[in-house]
């Protein structure tokens, strides 16, 4: 079912008459906002009610240019807006966030809705004015709720070039298994996993191979093959730190961790955003060890040692 004039009228109104003026200051940066009105009818107003009509992006862009009274003077001109558009947003740097499990055994993908869909990391476009590091914290958790604000830097990022756009990801390593994914706008995302690294792709032709699940099922992956040698290359750096710091280490009594098969792992997740995911800051302290050292149980008894001094100088 087509949805009424009044559904394109508001959302021309809440997404084009009521944007800030820059965005106004080009077709570039006003289909940002045609395409924020799109995802809005997608993950909205077709929920609310299922029999409207769905749309690609290209084809919405001209029904609202159609319906909506301002844009109607350009309805002629949508094909060659939208080509604009498209070779404007492939020249907009990328940001996101590589997650890491707390052995670096293991990295979240994230697939949209389709189940045919293809699997990368949560990432997306680097705003006007907008600090690489800020944007890669702002959609991971837009796309996961996992706020890695306070666990990102520069200093542990991959940058690439392709066809003069930037790309960064930003890794994150410790992060619990267990911990519960969900996006931010309904929608965006359809599931989430955990893929074991050794398995990821490392050339761009066998992105559509992928690895494989228990059951012999198969991913596919979009440009994650880009990041994969440079990411193996730091966990491996990563390691042998650990390693070295450890040699500096005495530790009793610990049994190492049996490490695990390279399996894929369907992440965690949770119906609203509103459940927010364990993060780093929110990791209670660790409690102290007791018991296995006299030291460690060591207690400063003042009173006792006064009342001792006082018998002394009685005597």
């Amino acid at each position: 079912m087509k949805p009424g004039k009044d559904v394109f009228n508001d959302l021309c109104m809440r997404f084009v008459l009521n944007c800030p003026e820059e965005e106004l200051q080009s077709w570039e940066r006003l289909l940002f906002q045609v395409e924020q009105a799109h995802w809005f009818y997608e993950d909205h107003i077709r929920r609310e009610n299922t029999k409207l009509e769905t749309y690609k992006l290209k084809s919405f862009a001209k029904t609202l240019f159609s319906e909506c009274s301002v844009l109607k003077p350009y309805k002629e001109q949508v094909d060659e807006i939208m080509s604009q558009f498209n070779a404007y947003k492939s020249l907009v740097p990328v940001m996101g966030g590589i997650i890491l499990d707390k052995e670096m055994e293991h990295c979240l993908l994230l697939r949209g809705i389709k189940s045919s869909g293809t699997w990368g990391f949560p990432k997306g476009k680097l705003d006007q004015n907008e600090e690489d590091i800020h944007c890669a914290a702002r959609e991971v958790l837009e796309e996961t709720s996992l706020d890695i604000s306070d666990m990102v830097s520069e200093e542990n990022s991959i940058e690439i070039n392709v066809k003069n756009q930037r790309r960064k990801m930003y890794i994150v390593s410790g992060v619990d298994r267990n911990t519960l994914f969900a996006p931010k706008m309904r929608g965006e995302v359809g599931k989430y996993a955990w893929m074991p690294i050794s398995g990821l792709p490392s050339k761009g032709n066998n992105e559509g191979a992928g690895v494989m699940t228990q059951d012999d099922g198969r991913f596919k992956f979009w440009q994650v093959w880009r990041f994969v040698k440079p990411l193996r290359a730091w966990i491996k750096r990563q390691k042998q730190k650990s390693k070295e710091k450890s040699k500096l280490v005495v530790l009793k009594g610990k049994v190492p961790k049996k490490k695990e098969p390279a399996t894929v792992t369907i992440a965690a997740t949770t119906t609203t955003s509103s459940s927010s995911p364990a993060s780093k800051k929110d990791t209670p302290p660790p409690t102290p060890p007791s018991g296995d050292d006299p030291l460690l149980d060591f207690t400063f008894d003042k009173e006792s040692i006064m009342n001792a001094f006082s018998l002394v100088a009685e005597a």
